[in-house]
């Protein structure tokens, strides 16, 4: 059967393939409320089996699948706003990325003694499934090898959390910091600009290995745009003129933050999911090469960005297929297989007197 399909002509054979392997599935929910925002990737419903006919049809087929497929992969930015000066006020962010093949949450924190620090660790409780330790090592594994150099394409969400309205309060008397005088120095502009880097750098970069051939779909879904009605608005005896000059502030950040994403070697698109989109492409441009022309990373944070250090006491693991972080008191007595998020324990088995 296997000779008789290799017989059908490769544009044939490559439509088949594509009836059988090609899968849609966005990285914003339908609709993108937020109630949901997090909610988890459908397993795409894909006949894999022709992979599995002969070694030929696996590397076509395999073809296909990495290279027409359009890769969905969420981001959530959570965490407080930059305050100045940065290095004495302890502000942080969270990231959370989730792709097919990993769900991974990571944690850095601005001011004095903090700022190189970046540690993985969990965000969301997984339920009761087992998992299997890993070395630090094996991620670069993640998706295989064999397939990364043919990965083309990927559409990434960036769900922007943070706590930040319209802007900071003075650490000094409290009161809120107007548009004018809002610290826009280097240090908080290089500040957000790190926020996805250790994504860019330590995994994204290595997912893809071919990135000349490849192209990025970047959407940005803000959540504090505001309009004069809103009540922070209403409660500061703003007005509209305050309000838009507020919004482009966030806009221009909004893009320091989407910045590593622009720097990769391949095609990249990047769009705002609001009614401000054409407001947002007149500030994207003119943001984008303030970056490319200011920001400057010294050789400790560029090496920063690269590494996976884990919070105390947890470990990498792989849970139903996935590269998660797991922490060592969910350990199986032993063995390497770990037990649930936030599940009991498993009781040791009593040994049978002979």
């Amino acid at each position: 059967m296997a000779s008789t399909f290799l017989n059908v002509p490769l544009e044939i054979r490559n439509q088949i393939y594509g009836y059988l392997i090609i899968f849609n599935i966005s990285p914003t929910p339908d609709p993108p409320v937020k109630e949901s925002y997090w909610v988890p990737f459908h397993k795409p419903s894909l006949n894999l089996s022709i992979l599995r006919v002969n070694k030929q049809v696996h590397e076509e087929a395999s073809t296909v699948l990495y290279s027409q497929n359009v890769f969905p992969i969420r981001l959530k930015i959570t965490g407080t706003d930059f305050c100045k000066p940065i290095e004495n006020c302890n502000s942080h962010f969270s990231v959370t990325y989730q792709t097919l093949w990993e769900d991974v949450h990571y944690r850095r924190t601005f001011g004095k003694g903090y700022s190189q620090t970046v540690k993985y660790t969990t965000d969301v409780s997984r339920g009761n499934y087992p998992f299997t330790r890993i070395k630090e090592e094996e991620i670069i594994r993640i998706p295989s090898l064999r397939y990364q150099h043919l990965i083309r394409r990927a559409k990434i969400a960036i769900y922007d959390l943070r706590v930040t309205a319209f802007g900071p309060s003075d650490p000094k008397t409290g009161e809120p910091i107007d548009n004018d005088t809002l610290p826009r120095d280097a240090a908080w502009q290089k500040s957000v600009t790190s926020i996805l880097m250790p994504f860019v750098r330590a995994r994204l970069r290595s997912i893809i290995s071919e990135w000349e051939k490849a192209s990025l779909d970047i959407e940005m879904l803000p959540s504090f745009l505001h309009p004069t009605s809103h009540p922070d608005a209403l409660a500061r005896n703003l007005t509209e003129k305050e309000v838009d000059a507020l919004n482009i502030k966030y806009l221009k950040e909004l893009t320091y933050t989407a910045w590593p994403l622009t720097t990769l070697p391949g095609r990249y698109s990047l769009r705002l999911d609001h009614p401000a989109e054409r407001r947002f492409m007149d500030i994207k441009k003119d943001a984008l090469r303030e970056c490319d022309d200011e920001v400057v990373f010294e050789k400790e944070e560029e090496e920063g960005f690269n590494e996976m250090n884990l919070e105390n006491s947890y470990n990498w693991a792989m849970e139903r297929g996935k590269l998660v972080v797991a922490a060592d008191w969910h350990q199986y007595p032993r063995s390497r297989k770990v037990c649930c998020f936030g599940g009991p324990r498993p009781r040791p088995q009593e040994s049978k007197s002979t």
